[in-house]
């Protein structure tokens, strides 16, 4: 079984004077009067790396959504889980985030296709993977326009993607980041019970 690396820490709110040492009161003191212009909420995802190092890109990335464009809980919590689960796939796999590219987005998506969710225990359906294969991509793009990263090939145009291969001589292919979603069919209608059709019909003949 894998095991997680990534390690998510939820901001907890201050301690009050009475729940820390007394030596450490004065600063507890001062740090519950400094007013903040952009305070981070109770229970705001912090992300480590398996050493304890907070992952500030990651930090600053959902700090922009939740606080200054004030996007709703659930999809701070779904950007929240999709970058704890690709950034755990890539320590596990000794890969620095800056140096991914598109061969690992692939490998990521078709463990996806490959293995089931270990939450839900069943496969992942394709509308989750393409969110998650969107997500990664909506990151590095982010990452790359704020300057956390130079340049980043999962950042880059449509007609300028590159999909690598790593551990042999690069191979450039261009192509689209449609190389990464799965094709999604629209549900069909479902036939009309007959039964329910004549319940919907007036009880009454209608007037000539």
């Amino acid at each position: 079984m894998e095991r997680s690396m990534v390690t998510v820490v939820r901001k907890s709110a201050l301690p009050t004077l009475a729940e820390v040492p007394e030596r450490l009161r004065e600063a507890a003191q001062a740090a519950a009067s400094i007013s903040l212009r952009e305070p981070r909420v109770t229970g705001f995802p912090l992300f480590f790396t398996a050493s304890m190092e907070i992952m500030e890109a990651v930090v600053a990335f959902l700090h922009e959504h939740a606080v200054q464009r004030a996007h709703t809980a659930d999809t701070v919590r779904t950007y929240a889980e999709i970058l704890f689960d690709w950034f755990d796939t890539l320590e596990q796999s000794s890969i620095a985030w800056y140096d991914a590219d598109g061969a690992d987005l692939v490998a990521y998506r078709n463990r996806m296709l490959t293995q089931p969710s270990p939450h839900a225990g069943r496969p992942y359906a394709t509308a989750t993977i393409n969110q998650r294969v969107r997500g990664v991509l909506r990151f590095y793009e982010w990452a790359v326009r704020f300057s956390w990263l130079k340049s980043s090939s999962l950042a880059e145009l449509p007609e300028n993607f590159i999909v690598s291969r790593r551990g042999r001589r690069r191979h450039e292919e261009s192509t689209d980041r449609s190389v990464f979603l799965l094709r999604q069919f629209e549900s069909l209608p479902q036939p009309l019970n007959p039964t329910r059709l004549v319940s919907s019909l007036p009880s009454s003949p209608l007037a000539v």
